[in-house]
This record gives structure tokens, C-alpha cells and sequence, in this order.
């Protein structure tokens, strides 16, 4: 669609104010003012006097109806895939430091005029204390381990480079008690990419209702935002599509249409004791937070890193511009495993970071991957099927569902369970399980999805065929 960049100034913390972009659909209103403003004037002749008077009118409603229509197919419109609100890198190392739209990224840069860089060193020394300079500024937050350190600035790296990259992973934040820090942390990385904290949406009750929320965010352009104190597993396919695809169908609030937009921002999720489930668990990576504390919101930092990244904040865009740089520069060479849909942002933020010696933040997936609910029933069922029925025979789900109801005979109330096969019973009811007990159709829908995929358990490598 035809958008135009809206920009005003918004508040920050501390009494300040900052410069914030986003994209407005231009419809005939806007479209109209904007003609008569800068392109064409429409006027109509009127006879004064027996005189021909040409008099102003507005641009007619049917010119405006066919501009809107056409005029993004037009030679000379340029396409606009997102907004930055710093400067960033392109995908060929080059920095963007200029305002207004860039033809080779097809990004539109705004952000405050007091945001200045200084000069951008090449060098490992630069960059090493470049990533001293954020591993002082998350330094109160109580990380597990080195690897989620290495996660959070990875988010950082993400944000400033974004225009590097067609795609990015989300960012999940997890804790196990609230008022750790999950939000303030994202608050930081965004006052660092945008000068403001992150926008925050929630999930809602409904997936369609938070599809529509997704949408439009992407359709305004937003740079960055979070889906904030997540109750529940994190999936859903809107999701996966705006992790690991170029283009997205969205839902607009209120309409039926579903129209296709770029989105070059980033995710960031918090969330406590949740997990990514499905197909989300390798388009995210984890950053896990625990201050042991029974009252954590009760702990004070020894600073305010969102005071520090404020105060200089041309510094902290400049840190990872110089890590990326310098790893370019230096012909670094990071040996690490590769990640499907995520090369270009392996190469600008992921291979810096391992260079310069911290952990590699894709390996918080393989918690992921072990916590996801659908693989751990995946694993529970291949190894109950294995206890139970062998694996070298073929069996029917009414089969299966049989021997899983089958009862103790002569069971005694005393005893623990009155099923032969408890643990596996206990499987299909929370899987399975229906008005009328255990749904034949229901597990054949997950047999069909569990089709070919290959699940360890006990370092034996299994796979379930199905034959039609």
C-alpha cells in the first residue's frame, strides 16, 4: 500500500523527548492535500459575468480512487520495507548514517539530531572494548550462565544491525519469578536502538485477536517491540511466518483482507517459566534471568544502565557497529555450525560475538528444543510405545488407545492406579483426550503429524511411519 512516514516527538524517561517514525496508509484525504500541496492544481471553470473564472477545487474523487490503486506499481515510487531509529549496517558492511530513505536497503532512517556517532574503530581492541562497554551495562542482571549473557547482547547487536539482514530470531526472556528484570532488560536494548522504551502488545485470549495485533505493528513499521509477560507457550504461525519469511500476510483489525507486507524489525517475548513451543523453538533464542530471591523486583541496580545509555547514546550504536566492523575488517573467522534461514544474521552477530570469545547464543535453542512440550510427548510417547507394543510391529490407533485403557484386573482401590499402562494412558488423555475419553481420530491427527520425524530417547534414534 501507499504509506507515508509520520514522525512527532514522544516522551522518554526522565522528562525527555525523542523523535519516534511510523508508517500511516495514505488514503484519499491524505492523498488529496498532498496533490494539491506539492503536485497539480485542480480548478474549474465557472462563467462570472458571462466570463470564464477558473476557480480551485479539490482533486476529484475518481483520480484519487485510481492513484491509490495504481500508483504503487508507478516507476519512480520507491518501496519502503521498515524504519530504523539509528544508524545500522547494510549487508554489504557499509554503514547507513544518513536520515530519510535508503535506496539499498529500502529502509527509512530517522532518530533524534542529538544522536552522534564518534569515529568507528576496525580494530579486536576497539571491538573488545566495545563489548565491555555492554557487558558493564547489563552487569546487575542476574544471568544463569555465560550463554544468556551472550543471548541478551546478541539482542543487542540484532537491534543496531538490523538493516544487515533480511531476517532475525526472536528474543525470548525468561525468569522464574516476576519483577527479575525481563522488561527492563528490553527496555534497554530498545532505549539503545530507539531512544524510548519497547512497545509492548500481549497475546490475548484469542490467536486470532493477537495475529491482529501482530499486523499491525508490522504495518506501521515498528523497529522493535515485545510481547510482554507471556502466561502460556510461546507458538503460533503468524509468528513463525514474520520470523522466517521476507514477506507476511497479515490480518488488518476489523477487515477481512489480508494484504502482504516487508517487516525488518525485531521480537523480543518475556515470560516466566514458559517455553517456545513447535516451530517457534528454532526461530528463538533464550536468555534466561533467576535472582534466587523470593522478592527480586525488591533489588536496586548500583546504576540506571537506561541513564547511562541516554546520557551517550551515540556511543552504544557505535559499540556494535564497531564489533561488526571490526570482525568484517579483520577477516574473522567463527567457527560455528549453520542455522537455517538466519546465514546473514549469523555472520554480522553471531560470529562476531563467538570471535570475541562469548558463548554461542544459537545454543540456547538446545534447551528449547528439550523444553518444547510437543517434542517432549513426541519422545514420551516413542518411548512408551517402545515399553509397551516393541517397534517392530504396526498397530492402529483404535489399537493403541485399547491397550492404553486396558485396567488392572480385580484392581483394588488401594493400589495407585487401576490402569495397566498408566504412564501411557496419562499421555494420551492430556493429548488425545476428548468428552468421551480417548478420540481415535484425534490420535491419528498426531500419528500424521509426528510423521517422520526423528526423536532420540535414551540415545536411540527413533522414527514413527506411518502407512496409508
Amino acid at each position: 500500500m501507499l504509506v507515508e512516514p509520520i514522525w512527532g516527538e514522544y516522551p522518554a524517561s526522565k522528562g525527555r523527548k525523542t523523535k519516534i517514525t511510523h508508517f500511516r496508509p495514505l488514503n484519499a484525504s491524505n492523498l488529496s492535500y498532498l496533490l494539491t500541496k506539492h503536485v497539480a492544481r485542480y480548478i474549474k471553470i465557472k462563467l462570472v459575468d458571462n466570463k470564464p473564472v477558473p476557480m480551485p477545487i479539490q482533486p476529484p474523487r475518481e483520480v484519487l480512487e485510481q492513484l491509490l490503486t495504481v500508483l504503487h506499481g508507478w516507476a519512480w515510487s520507491n518501496q519502503v520495507s521498515g524504519i530504523i531509529n539509528c544508524p545500522t549496517l547494510r549487508s554489504d558492511g557499509s554503514i547507513l548514517a544518513h536520515q530519510g530513505y535508503d535506496k539499498a536497503t529500502q529502509l527509512w532512517g530517522s532518530w533524534d539530531d542529538n544522536l552522534v556517532l564518534p569515529p568507528i574503530l576496525e580494530t579486536e581492541d576497539a571491538a573488545r572494548k566495545a563489548l565491555k562497554l555492554y557487558t558493564d551495562l547489563l552487569v546487575g542482571f542476574p544471568f544463569v550462565s555465560e550463554l544468556d549473557k551472550s543471548v541478551a547482547i546478541a539482542g543487542i547487536l540484532t537491534t543496531v544491525l538490523r538493516g544487515g539482514f533480511d531476517l532475525a530470531p526472536m528474543f525470548l526472556v525468561l525468569a522464574t519469578t516476576a519483577g527479575t528484570g525481563k522488561s527492563f532488560m528490553v527496555d534497554i536494548i530498545s532505549n539503545i536502538a530507539t531512544g524510548r522504551d519497547c512497545p509492548v502488545i500481549t497475546t490475548g485470549k484469542r490467536e486470532e485477536e493477537f495475529e491482529k495485533r501482530l499486523g499491525a505493528l508490522l504495518l506501521e513499521g515498528v523497529s522493535l517491540f515485545s510481547i510482554d509477560n507471556i502466561t502460556h507457550d510461546l507458538q503460533g504461525e503468524q509468528l513463525n511466518q514474520m520470523l522466517t519469511q521476507r514477506i507476511v500476510k497479515i490480518r488488518i483489525l476489523q477487515k477481512s483482507k489480508m494484504p502482504e507486507t516487508e517487516w525488518r524489525g525485531t521480537l523480543f517475548a518475556t515470560g516466566n517459566n514458559i517455553r517456545l513451543s513447535g516451530d517457534v523453538t528454532r526461530r528463538g533464542l533464550v536468555c534466561n534471568i533467576d535472582a534466587m530471591d523470593e522478592r527480586p523486583e525488591l533489588r536496586a541496580f548500583d546504576f540506571n544502565p537506561i541513564e547511562y545509555v541516554l546520557a551517550d547514546r551515540g556511543k552504544y550504536v557505535a559499540a556494535a557497529l564497531t564489533i561488526a566492523r571490526a570482525y568484517r575488517e579483520r577477516c574473522g573467522n567463527a567457527s560455528c555450525s549453520p542455522i537455517a534461514s538466519y546465514e546473514e544474521w549469523s555472520a554480522i552477530v553471531r560470529e562476531p560475538l563467538i570471535w570475541l570469545g562469548m558463548d554461542d547464543p544459537v545454543k540456547s535453542q538446545d534447551q528449547a528444543h528439550k523444553d518444547d512440550p510437543k517434542r517432549s510427548a513426541a519422545r514420551e510417547l516413542i518411548a512408551q510405545w517402545s515399553e509397551h507394543f516393541g517397534t517392530t510391529k504396526d498397530y492402529k490407533a483404535a489399537e493403541i488407545i485399547a491397550k492404553a485403557v486396558e485396567k488392572v484386573p480385580n484392581w483394588n482401590s488401594d493400589e495407585p492406579d487401576p490402569y495397566v499402562r498408566g504412564e501411557l494412558y496419562n499421555l494420551l488423555v492430556e493429548r488425545v483426550g476428548g468428552r468421551n475419553g480417548l478420540d481415535p481420530m484425534k490420535l491419528g491427527y498426531w500419528l500424521r503429524e509426528l510423521c517422520n520425524q526423528v526423536h532420540s530417547v535414551d540415545d536411540v534414534r527413533y522414527r514413527i511411519i506411518e502407512f496409508f
